[in-house]
């Protein structure tokens, strides 16, 4: 008669071999990792030590086996084949083919992870995966966009031209010249005959998006000036207001009180910009799920790349650096470029890689240091705190301290009311 362990042990093989059929390797290459698994020690070790049980400590396994003790509990054996969970674990032999294979398409880190999960499996293999695309120079030159980095916003000045920006723009075949007041966001634009031009910050860019639309409408200088009377969001005054100390005619009737020359008050205004500023910022990084790049120093290797084009392809140098506002001039063999930090990809040499090479990590060979770290959180927003924060998450106070710090996650419940009409009877 049999006990229950022994169809317990029944079960589990039924369930491992039909894992095993249901697996998307061909029987032919199946038979090479069987073969492969038998000629390798480390894995003949692993699997005596999973069909037998494992030592208590990692010191107390064979060495060759030492590396598949973490993963020691997910381990299983079918039919004389070491299994990973429901994936072939690979033997040393024929990592490099299956890693070839796994990278086939260049479909990128994430989806080469997915294509093993289904299907094999050895110890590190994640590094593997991170080298191999690391250094696939398809891979590299059409990586996607990067990330955009945490808004940096700037603080309102004391006064009125204390602080401009500047940018330079064609509209319609014509060149123009932006000026903008940081303090008012009063614009003036001028039309050029020949420019250079070269990336501006974000309140230049934005100047020039309002100036391209104004240079669109049927006359241009009552667009300018509706704009100049018409109150900024971040500080509830007009750009005439906050640059004259007094709001201009226009064409909308309004009483005479209105034009009596009155500055706003500077305190409230620097309140309400800065408020403004801080919640755009918040919702801004939330939105683009922003990371901070690292910083690029002074003869630096880089590729080159803007937001319309589709691939990685200019390479050049950092001649000059300025972090402080994600700014760098780069020679390229095409000419000298300025570009914003998110448009250059760092090219690490081989002995500072952030991850190391194929080529090493297949020769065992990983004493390398990682030359530049990247923050995985999104970063605080560059701007200074106020009164107000973004909304906190809720606790229930009845839970414990240590029920609040887990890490376990449950779906969200539905806060259901019983309607009035129904308060007189019970409800079940």
């Amino acid at each position: 008669m049999k006990t229950q362990n022994d169809s317990r042990e029944t079960a589990i093989e039924i369930f491992v071999n039909l894992i095993e059929q249901l697996r998307s390797i061909s029987d032919v290459k199946l038979e090479r990792i069987r073969d492969a698994q038998f000629n390798d020690a480390g894995v003949q070790k692993a699997l005596v030590y999973t069909k037998y049980g494992w030592p208590e400590k990692e010191t107390c396994v064979d060495v060759p086996a030492r590396e598949y003790f973490a993963s020691r509990g997910e381990l299983s054996v079918s039919n004389g084949l070491l299994l990973y969970r429901d994936q072939v674990v690979v033997p040393e032999e024929l990592r490099t083919e299956i890693m070839e294979n796994l990278h086939e398409g260049h479909m990128g880190i994430e989806k080469c992870r997915e294509r093993a999960r289904t299907t094999v499996w050895w110890p590190g293999l994640t590094k593997y995966i991170l080298a191999k695309v690391d250094s696939c120079q398809f891979c590299q030159d059409h990586k996607p966009t990067q990330r955009k980095e945490p808004l940096k916003v700037t603080e309102l000045p004391l006064r009125p031209w204390q602080k401009v920006s500047a940018d330079l723009f064609d509209h319609k075949g014509k060149n123009y010249l932006i000026v903008t007041d940081y303090y008012s966001r009063y614009i003036e634009i001028a039309y050029l005959q020949n420019i250079t031009s070269s990336q501006g910050n974000g309140e230049a860019e934005s100047g020039v998006k309002r100036a391209k639309r104004i240079l669109d409408q049927d006359d241009v200088f009552i667009a300018l000036m509706a704009y100049r009377a018409t109150p900024i969001v971040a500080t509830g005054s007009s750009p005439s207001q906050l640059i004259m100390g007094r709001q201009i005619r226009t064409t909308v009737p309004v009483v005479e009180k209105k034009l009596v020359p009155k500055w706003p008050n500077a305190k409230n205004v620097r309140k309400r910009d800065t408020e403004y500023k801080r919640c755009y910022a918040y919702h801004y990084n939330r939105r683009h799920g922003v990371r901070d790049l690292p910083d690029l120093d002074i003869g630096d290797e880089v590729k080159v790349k803007l937001d319309g084009e589709k691939i990685w392809s200019a390479k050049g140098v950092v001649e000059e650096a300025n972090p402080e506002i994600r700014s760098y001039r780069v020679r390229t063999p095409k000419g000298v470029y300025q570009r914003n930090r998110r448009h250059l990809q760092l090219i690490a040499p081989d002995d500072v890689r952030i991850t190391p090479t194929y080529d090493k990590l297949l020769s065992g060979d990983l004493n390398v240091t990682p030359r530049k770290t990247v923050p995985s959180a999104v970063s605080t927003p560059h701007v200074k705190s106020s009164t107000s924060t973004p909304p906190a998450p809720i606790v229930d106070k009845s839970m414990s301290p240590t029920d609040v710090s887990d890490n376990t996650y449950t779906r969200p419940k539905r806060l259901t009311k019983l309607p009035t009409r129904l308060k007189d009877y019970e409800v079940t």
